[in-house]
């Protein structure tokens, strides 16, 4: 056996920092560090969210000022509170009431459109019970005055009604320092929102108009130089509680809208009111009181729904100046006895309370106003408008034309008139400002003459995009003062009957269809004109169902335009009339009106009417018998030759 192969012996070698075991030891401890770190954080997660500094009431209008940061630890329930991440929207208002301290929950926070329930505010004489605190919950009685001086048995007014504040002696809220201020938020009438289940209601009774307690009508006013007035109101400790003082008609504006107020005191600015803005106030159930002592602007805020009253007045003549107008405006209380039902929703009126003694509001006028609509797809609606204005001022009617289309206004054009000043866009201005009366409306309106008579047009917007003129409390005065001059009013209103406002966040802004709807909800008749062809009468059925939805009060006479036996068949009247049996929606048909695109043709082009160029058409005999006596529906009646068209012909 051979030696062995050498071989190298060990030896002790430096230390290095690549030896893997310090490595190692490094990674170990870095590992348990980061572990340490992440079980500790994960035992402290917290979130910063809002908590309210003070109690917030239900209507408040929230800010930042309002508000607290905590942080705290929500773990799943994170997403039902706002956090300082997801940040504080402007414009919002509380729709519940919030603690002091209390974690500001999403849903306490909306918009005031979404606000369900209505301020009340109550002054009392006595001391409340002490369980009865911001809130809890109350029944509140009213006691009506009876015979001689006693007062009949009390009634249940509001059940469960949620106390939002409760100020001591507070001028604020117009009360003494003898008296308690309350403002109760009420919910719809239902049981389900009005008392919760399984929560205890105190009750107030003995609430006797003028007696130990009084239901107040909570009032906002605007204007430094009336603090007389307003003081005076504060003193009476009456039917009104003035529950803020404003400085601007802007800031009397968005505390309206918020539901704080049923009436509001405009003792500066009255200017600036328009008929838009006392709208926007009516809408959510507001009554408009304007102090002046022009005569000129009493009767400007008068026409525009104003209440106007004398800058001297008293303040007892003031509050029932106030009392009775929010009884008109809530159609419920009774304004003699210094009662107002401010208390809930006007659109809803759960409570069967008397009802007030309105004023008789000025007359309105004998004329009638005819609608023509139609779906879309060019039916013939301004053809029918324009002709029915021309039969029926012939028939020896006073007649004004409205071209109410604010998508495709074409009554000028069809007449041939150069006017572009859009007369109706001129009328919807005065009208606005409360300065429309039968002289402006005159000089707006475009005389046609015809040669069997004559009437006069409201000419429409010059452009699609000008429709935010023709607002619809502007245009209902203009109607109205309309009807008052003439004895027939046509509208030629447009196709579309969407409610835009559903697709607005702000309910208020102007509505595209405004004028649309609001000419079907004031027109005496309804003419629903559609295309007799296979694509006309499936769209006016639809259109039909459309509008029964819109305006339910509606009872459409049903037109079918451009009636040919090339586009329907033999016999083509049965023909329409059997699919309308079979398809339609129950109402029968009124009118076929013939197609005559050659006698139609011809007075387009000549901005003529028919009886002007084809008195001897089918069409504009069956147009005449729509809306005229018999007399007037003979052929060749207006002794018209056809020279026109002839000359299309050639």
């Amino acid at each position: 056996m051979g030696p062995s192969a050498p071989f190298a012996a060990a030896r002790i070698s430096k230390p290095s920092w690549k030896d893997p075991r310090l490595l190692i030891g490094v990674l170990l401890v870095l590992l348990s560090v980061a572990g340490v770190v992440a079980l500790v954080g994960s035992a402290d997660k917290t979130t910063q969210v809002y908590a309210a500094r003070e109690e917030i009431a239900v209507g408040q209008a929230v800010t930042a000022d309002d508000l607290s940061v905590v942080k705290v630890r929500l773990d799943e329930v994170e997403g039902g509170y706002i956090t300082v991440q997801d940040g504080l929207s402007v414009g919002k208002v509380a729709l519940q009431r919030v603690a002091k301290n209390q974690l500001l929950p999403r849903e306490s926070l909306g918009t005031a459109d979404a606000l369900d329930r209505k301020p009340v505010a109550i002054a009392m004489d006595g001391e409340l019970p002490d369980q009865a605190g911001a809130g809890s919950r109350v029944d509140v009685w009213v006691a009506m005055p009876g015979s001689g001086a006693a007062y009949d048995e009390p009634q249940l007014l509001l059940p469960g009604a949620e106390i939002a504040r409760i100020v001591p002696g507070s001028a604020t809220l117009g009360a003494s320092k003898d008296h308690h201020g309350a403002r109760a938020g009420h919910g719809p009438a239902n049981a389900e929102t009005a008392r919760c289940p399984g929560q205890q209601s105190q009750s107030f009774r003995g609430l006797e108009p003028g007696g130990p307690g009084l239901m107040s009508i909570p009032v906002v006013t605007v204007g430094a130089a009336q603090e007389a007035v307003v003081e005076g109101l504060e003193r009476l400790h009456g039917p009104v509680t003035v529950v803020r003082r404003c400085s601007e008609l802007a800031e009397l504006m968005a505390a309206c809208q918020s539901g704080l107020a049923l009436a509001a005191i405009v003792g500066e600015g009255c200017g600036e009111l328009t008929t838009t803005l006392v709208d926007r106030l009516a809408a959510v159930g507001v009554s408009i009181v304007a102090l002046t002592d022009s005569l000129e602007e009493t009767t400007r805020l008068r026409s525009i729904g104003v209440v106007a009253a004398s800058l001297d007045i008293e303040p007892q003549e003031l509050a029932d100046e106030i009392s009775q107008a929010v009884a008109r405006a809530s159609h419920y209380g009774r304004a003699d006895s210094g009662f107002s039902g401010g208390f809930a929703d006007p659109g809803v009126e759960p409570l069967m309370l008397p009802q007030p003694v309105e004023k008789n509001e000025e007359a309105s006028g004998k004329g009638r106003i005819f609608a023509v609509w139609g779906p879309t797809g060019a039916p013939g609606r301004t053809l029918l408008a324009v002709n029915m204005a021309a039969e029926l001022a012939a028939d020896g009617q006073s007649v004004i034309l409205v071209d109410a289309d604010s998508y495709g206004a074409s009554v000028s054009a069809m007449l041939g008139l150069l006017d572009e000043s859009a007369g109706l866009a001129q009328a919807c201005r005065l009208a606005d400002q409360g300065l429309l009366d039968a002289n402006a409306l005159e000089g707006t309106a475009s005389r046609v003459f015809t040669k069997a008579g004559s009437f006069r047009v409201l000419t429409g917007t010059t452009r699609a995009d000008r429709w935010t003129e023709l607002r619809a409390g502007a245009l209902t005065r203009v109607l109205e003062r309309a009807r008052q001059l003439a004895d027939i009013v046509v509208v030629d209103a447009g196709f579309c009957l969407e409610s835009d406002e559903e697709l607005s966040f702000d309910t208020l802004a102007p509505r595209r269809n405004a004028a649309t709807l609001r000419s079907l909800e004031l027109a005496d008749v309804v003419f629903a004109v559609g295309s007799a062809d296979a694509i006309g009468v499936p769209r006016l059925v639809r259109g039909l169902a459309e509008l029964a939805v819109a305006i339910p009060q509606v009872s459409p006479r049903v037109v079918l335009n451009k009636v040919k036996r090339s586009a329907v068949g033999h016999a083509p009247r049965q023909q329409l009339e059997d699919a309308w049996n079979r398809y339609g929606p129950g109402t029968g048909i009124d009118a076929y009106l013939p197609s005559d695109p050659v006698a139609c043709d011809a007075a387009l082009l000549t901005g003529s009417v028919l009886l002007e160029c084809a008195a001897d058409s089918d069409l504009r005999l069956a147009i005449a018998g729509l809306v005229c006596a018999p007399v007037h529906q003979k052929r060749k009646s207006f002794g018209r030759s056809t020279r026109a068209v002839k000359r299309l012909k050639r």
